[in-house]
């Protein structure tokens, strides 16, 4: 039964797909990520994985009634939280994450700056994400902390490692430095959390629900494995 709830839910949906896509005037990729999330609105919760998929999230939004969670927008909210008085905030992600002005709209939104490699600092990004991690081969963790200390240099007091392929690279090396931010592990605790789910630990829990703590809270839930 709730089976087929589900087919004629969908099938009510996909009507007015064509007419909802042309008000919006979505781009071909923004229709398409508009028709999943539409077509699954029967569920509970929204997960935007992606760092790269330059989307109106805002107007997709306002068209579901379920909470939708942008991991951008996550893992810039929660580095404000964890660093004090943030200001500069450097972001290392593929080129076409850098060129959609994801994490900058994001960063505009929260008074804070956002900064990028330059022309050879981003072709070494993607040397690490597509020559190495995609390729399976050892990856040059000296390059990639160079690329750390680069940002830095120009005054960034956190980066965030906005590609999944880099939070591999953080999971691999064990890289526990708390202004190196995975956001893929933002977006994990916090859609635990809004699953209505408690993270392991209350130290956690409430560090990342009041936005208290100056430490990255991820490894604690390693901790408590």
């Amino acid at each position: 039964k709730k089976a087929g709830r589900a087919v004629k839910k969908v099938r009510q949906l996909s009507g007015s797909l064509q007419k909802k896509n042309t008000e919006l005037k979505l781009t071909d990729k923004e229709t398409k990520l508009f028709e999943i999330i539409r077509r699954m609105e029967f569920g509970e919760v929204r997960v935007i994985v992606t760092d790269g998929i330059p989307t109106r999230v805002e107007e997709i939004k306002k068209s579901i009634s379920i909470p939708m969670i942008n991991i951008v927008e996550e893992t810039v909210q929660y580095a404000c939280r964890i660093i004090p008085d943030l200001k500069k905030l450097g972001v290392l992600a593929t080129t076409g994450t850098v060129q959609s002005s994801t994490y900058q709209i994001a960063c505009e939104k929260q008074g804070i700056e956002c900064v990028v490699p330059d022309i050879a600092g981003q072709e070494m990004v993607m040397k690490i994400i597509y020559e190495q991690v995609k390729a399976g081969k050892e990856v040059d963790i000296a390059l990639f902390y160079h690329l750390v200390e680069m940002l830095k240099e120009q005054g960034c007091q956190a980066v965030v490692l906005g590609c999944t392929e880099l939070s591999v690279v953080k999971r691999d090396f064990r890289i526990k430095q708390p202004d190196i931010i995975d956001s893929l592990e933002v977006l994990a605790m916090k859609t635990i959390v809004t699953c209505g789910k408690k993270l392991k630990t209350d130290r956690i829990h409430s560090a990342l629900h009041k936005g208290e703590t100056k430490e990255f809270i991820f490894p604690l839930i390693e901790a408590e494995r």
